[in-house]
């Protein structure tokens, strides 16, 4: 999957940090002392011209019974492992691994991040991947009712494992049934829906 225009080269913004931070550097430096240790820098975000496209790696197993003339059903199997993943780094992600992005501390005149010209860099970046796992269910079921004719569908998917993770070096982190800063990582999800119609 290519990255959007609107991701390669969308307009850069600053914007203050919500909350304290510690100066990664500075703060163990400086231990206990507000100068370094409760900050509040400007962050910076926005397009990225150097992202790459993501990519995946995937398998799928599945069967389709028709054991009548009115019913049918299908199971699929599926496994889907994406790297390269388009992602949004955020100030406090940056901070958090400093040392995987030492140039995305941008320090003003006298080396700190909260003075003119200090930043923190955030924005897009193609993170390592994550591996996701399930199985997808279907019901198909037709027939006659007076006059008319119904239909009956049912389409659904149950994600089994969601594991995700920002760097190569990172373990990763199961999301399934749970909520992330971005997603919410739904165990099952469906549609429905059924039909009836004459003439």
């Amino acid at each position: 999957r290519a990255p959007s225009f609107t991701q390669l080269n969308s307009p850069s913004s600053e914007s203050q940090i919500p909350g304290n931070v510690a100066d990664p550097v500075l703060c163990p430096q400086n231990p206990g002392n507000p100068v370094f240790c409760a900050i509040r820098p400007l962050g910076r975000s926005g397009g990225n011209p150097s992202l790459k496209p993501e990519t995946s790696k995937q398998w799928s197993f599945g069967f389709v019974m028709s054991p009548t003339d009115w019913l049918s059903a299908n199971v699929d199997l599926y496994e889907i492992e994406r790297t390269d993943r388009i992602y949004v780094l955020t100030p406090q992600t940056v901070i958090a691994n400093f040392q995987t992005f030492p140039d995305n501390l941008v320090r003003g005149a006298t080396g700190r991040l909260d003075e003119p010209g200090g930043y923190i860099r955030g924005g897009l970046v193609n993170a390592d991947g994550d591996i996701t796992r399930g199985v997808e269910v279907g019901v198909q079921a037709n027939g006659r009712l007076g006059p008319g004719k119904w239909r009956a569908n049912l389409d659904g998917t149950y994600v089994d494992s969601f594991r995700s993770r920002i760097f190569a070096t990172q373990n990763y982190r199961e999301l399934a049934g749970q909520w992330d800063v971005q997603d919410l990582f739904v165990r099952w999800k469906h549609s429905a829906s059924f039909t009836y119609t004459e003439g």
